[in-house]
C-alpha cells in the first residue's frame, strides 16, 4: 500500500492527478493486497483500468497481472521473492528490495522489511529512466511528512540503494 502512495505522490509531484486502489484478497491478514495506481494530466476518469503501464512485482502472485501490461510496459521483479523472466514484450528489471531493506533496516527498526517500498520506489523510477520527472526520494519526502526524520532517512536510504541495485533490462 505505501509503495502505491510513493508512485502517486510522484505523479503528483509533476503536476498530474492520481487515484490509489487497493484491493485486498479474502484474507484477515497476509494475503494478496494489489494497488492500482493512475496518473493523468487530467481527470482520471477510470481508476481501475484493464490495461497498466507497469507492474512492480512484489511478491509471486502479482504475477498474475502481467498479462495486463501494455507492450513495450515496463515490470519491475522483487528478487528472490519473485523469479525474474524474459517477457519479449515487456522491459524487465529487478531488485532485491527485500534484502536491501534488511541491509538499511537492521538494528534501527523493529520489522526492517517495512523500507522494502522504498527500495522498490528507488529502483523504479530508475527504471522508468525519467529523468526529468520526480524522483523517488521527493516522493516518499511528501508521501512521509510528519513522521520523524530519522524514518524518512531510513527511506531514504533504501531509495538510494535501490536505485544503485537495479538490474536490468533484462534479456
Amino acid at each position: 500500500m505505501e509503495l502505491g502512495s510513493f508512485v502517486a505522490y510522484r505523479a503528483m509531484l509533476a503536476g498530474k492527478r492520481a487515484s490509489v486502489v487497493p484491493t485486498y484478497g479474502p484474507q484477515t491478514r497476509g494475503g494478496k493486497v494489489d494497488v492500482m495506481v493512475v496518473e493523468a494530466f487530467d481527470m482520471v476518469e477510470n481508476p481501475v483500468p484493464m490495461e497498466f503501464d507497469a507492474l512492480i512485482a512484489v511478491d509471486s502472485p502479482a504475477l498474475e497481472s502481467l498479462d495486463r501490461i501494455v507492450d513495450g510496459g515496463l515490470v519491475l521483479y522483487n528478487e528472490p521473492l519473485v523469479r525474474p523472466s524474459r517477457v519479449d514484450r515487456l522491459r524487465a528489471f529487478s531488485v532485491d528490495g527485500t534484502e536491501i531493506a534488511e541491509e538499511v533496516g537492521s538494528g534501527k527498526l523493529r520489522e526492517p522489511r517495512v523500507l522494502t517500498s522504498s527500495a522498490l520506489m528507488g529502483a523504479f523510477v530508475e527504471a522508468l529512466g525519467d529523468g526529468s520527472g520526480p524522483g523517488a526520494e521527493d516522493a516518499i519526502r511528501a508521501a512521509l511528512a510528519g513522521r520523524s526524520a530519522e524514518i524518512v532517512e531510513l527511506n531514504l536510504e533504501a531509495a538510494r540503494r535501490g536505485r544503485a541495485h537495479l538490474r536490468g533490462p533484462i534479456v
